[in-house]
């Protein structure tokens, strides 16, 4: 996973508001279109 770029606060905070909402979302999100 290469999410260095992202800056750390940010990425809290974007999983923080939108966690609850879809957590599908979030897992698109951190892991692209890669298979698990």
């Amino acid at each position: 996973m290469n999410i260095k770029h992202l800056n750390h606060q940010g990425l809290k905070y974007l999983i923080f508001n939108n966690y609850t909402k879809n957590k599908k979302n979030i897992i698109v999100l951190l892991y692209g279109n890669r298979e698990f």
